[in-house]
């Protein structure tokens, strides 16, 4: 396979995702028909025949999902690991090693693939049998008279979109939606091979030390490293070392090995701090001192703009559901009011900035914005 350059190897992992993303909205609008078909008759067997359509056309989509991710996986980790060790080499002004293929990179890549393809079975029969309970919740509903045909089979089916596909289940036995379970494992793909591809090629450069780099709002597990030293090979604590530029020896202290922050969780899927080589006499960046406490109270606003994301979300999958135009008005309404509460809440917080592509949900047809 040709090695694709990292702008491609970006697209193709943004691409992997959105298949998803658009397979989960495909798969609720295709259970809102069928229900809406099904109790359109009392006939079992026009039911019965409205579950085997659903059926077909679910498993057909997964199986032109299951053909496509291969590939694109294999792409997307070769990029992101040769990406990792041309930026090394590129810093310390070395000619880059070709790399033609990785072991690292088809590994992580085989793994990402089998746990996706290995959840198709059952997404399958979760669409079965919420068709089964969405169509037995509204009959019941309808009969017993507390609500109408169609404000009951509105209310299973707003149920349903809110918890989306959740047949997807992680190595700790947890739930998760499809579109959050494929980010985060294609997020865990790109930065393991990203993180491996660095070690790699720090080692190859002979680069001893790395400094991490500073950001506002840090996880806590990276709090630790910001603006420290961390090793490539030797252990933390005091070294000594010769500054190249003067010959004279300094001694700089070593946080801890950078393959053991990475164990303790720096470097986690969402990271966005960078590593740079560290050449003794380096002066030490200025950053801001920000007290854990403060860091703590800018990464907990930093989480509650994903969770106003999340609702931006779901409310937009509550419309790809709607069966009349009252309920799609409604559903909108709110999209517009969880808007206004993020752009309320960036406002306010200096270091968070909007991300539009995080508010949105893909069909096969269209991005919903």
């Amino acid at each position: 396979m040709m090695v694709p350059s990292i702008n491609r190897a970006l697209a193709e992992a943004q691409r992997l995702v959105e298949l998803y993303e658009e397979t989960e909205l495909f798969l609720l609008v295709a259970v809102r028909d069928a229900v809406r078909s099904s109790l359109a008759s009392a006939d079992p067997e026009t039911r019965q025949r409205a579950l085997n359509a659903l059926l077909d056309k679910a498993q057909a989509r997964l199986n032109r999902v299951g053909r496509l991710i291969g590939d694109q996986a294999e792409l997307v980790a070769l990029g992101e690991y040769t990406a990792a060790i041309e930026d090394v080499f590129e810093e310390v002004a070395k000619t880059p090693p070709e790399v033609s293929s990785s072991l690292v990179a088809s590994a992580a890549a085989g793994e990402t693939v089998e746990a996706l393809r290995s959840q198709h079975v059952m997404v399958a029969r979760q669409v079965r049998d919420v068709y089964q309970q969405v169509t037995a919740t509204t009959v019941m509903a309808a009969e017993i008279g507390t609500e109408t045909h169609v404000k009951a089979m509105q209310s299973a089916l707003n149920r349903f979109a809110d918890k989306g596909i959740t047949s997807f289940v992680d190595k700790a036995g947890r739930q998760w939606s499809m579109d959050v379970y494929t980010d985060m494992a294609v997020r865990t793909m790109r930065n393991n091979v990203k993180q491996q591809g660095h070690l790699d090629g720090y080692r190859s450069a002979g680069v001893e030390l790395v400094r991490a780099s500073w950001h506002p709002a840090s996880a806590p597990q990276c709090f630790p490293y910001q603006n420290q030293l961390l090793a490539i090979t030797g252990d933390a604590g005091p070294r000594v070392m010769t500054d190249p530029a003067t010959g004279e020896t300094i001694t700089v202290h070593v946080k801890e090995r950078l393959d053991k922050a990475i164990a303790n969780g720096y470097h986690h899927p969402n990271c966005k701090h960078r590593d740079t080589a560290y050449t003794p006499g380096d002066p030490a960046p200025t950053a801001p001192q920000v007290s854990e406490e403060e860091n703590a109270r800018q990464y907990e606003a930093s989480q509650r703009q994903r969770q106003i994301e999340r609702n931006i979300r779901k409310w937009k999958k509550r419309e790809s559901v709607a069966l009349d135009a009252s309920e799609t008005r409604a559903s909108k309404r709110k999209v517009r009011q969880w808007q206004a509460a993020q752009r309320a809440h960036v406002n306010s917080h200096s270091h968070l900035s909007r991300l539009p592509h995080r508010e949105q949900v893909r069909t096969a047809d269209r991005t919903t914005s």
